[in-house]
């Protein structure tokens, strides 16, 4: 069974050319930086939107490997991730046809986050851990 997804970071997150080690942020192309940068100034997530940006982190998911990470319902993941999609934080394709019928199920949609995307994670923790400690909290405590 798969364990739910913490927004917490535990380790570095890596995608292709962006590390974060949650201590700094480093990227290698400065002209994804800028574009990033600027993208995500104004980004505000909520939550859930949170969570799934948090088990797409862990790599290439199904919509129904997200559910399952997340604990969220269908009508929760969907909309967050076509909204995802239409913002440039994650990018899905679909799964060959031939493997879908010889698995004898509809062909799924795999999706991935972006570099814009795991910038948008890195500052919705960064936001989420300061209310913690704002409230005295340490990360894990309710």
């Amino acid at each position: 069974m798969a364990h739910a997804v913490s927004p917490y970071p535990s380790d570095a997150c890596v995608y292709s050319d962006i590390a974060i080690d949650y201590i700094g942020i480093a990227v290698a192309n400065s002209t994804t930086e800028a574009t990033v940068e600027r993208r995500t100034r104004t980004a505000a997530v909520s939550y859930n939107e949170l969570l799934v940006l948090q088990a797409l982190s862990l790599g290439r998911q199904y919509g129904l490997e997200i559910m399952s990470l997340t604990e969220l319902s269908a009508g929760t993941v969907y909309p967050i991730l076509r909204r995802f999609e239409g913002n440039g934080y994650v990018e899905s394709s679909r799964e060959d046809e031939g493997e879908a019928r010889a698995a004898g199920r509809p062909a799924r949609r795999l999706y991935v986050i972006t570099p814009s995307g795991v910038m948008v994670l890195a500052e919705a923790r960064e936001e989420l851990l300061a209310r913690h400690r704002a409230l005295g909290l340490e990360p894990g405590e309710a």
